[in-house]
């Protein structure tokens, strides 16, 4: 299940009236981005899929941190942690950091995923990262 076309319609101009014309997917693709409140969205995705019963895909944690897939690397399916495939060669959900390689997520994601990230004004995402790593104190 993807957004229907009505229910895009809903959400991207808050039409509240067509709210209703909205299903739940049973598999959602959230790729992070840095200081875009990602990580609160993440907590949200991962409350979603687990109530549900979703097969995430995580990072093995092999060679690269546990919560980003394959830095400095592009995505590869070889860094999936299978022990939480639950059994599947298709994963429902995702929502952590890597470097975006559609062919090798659609390898592994499920093909009715709805896909969405959190974007941010560049200039304000640089102002809170520059503070945020310290380098205002440098």
């Amino acid at each position: 299940m993807g957004l229907n076309e009505t229910c895009l319609s809903a959400v991207t101009r808050s039409d509240e009236s067509l709210l209703g014309a909205c299903t739940p997917s049973d598999s959602v693709f959230f790729f992070k981005t840095h200081k875009t409140a990602s990580s609160s969205v993440q907590n949200i995705v991962y409350r979603y899929g687990y109530g549900r019963g979703l097969a995430f895909l995580l990072p093995d944690g092999a060679g690269h941190p546990t919560n980003y897939f394959g830095h400095p690397r592009p995505f590869d399916p070889s860094m999936v942690l299978e022990q939480y495939s639950m059994g599947r060669d298709v994963y429902d959900a995702y929502a952590e950091h890597a470097r975006l390689n559609v062919s090798g997520f659609k390898a592994v994601v499920n093909p009715d995923a709805v896909w969405f990230t959190v974007l941010r004004d560049p200039a304000e995402a640089f102002d809170s990262m520059y503070h945020y790593h310290g380098i205002s104190n440098k």
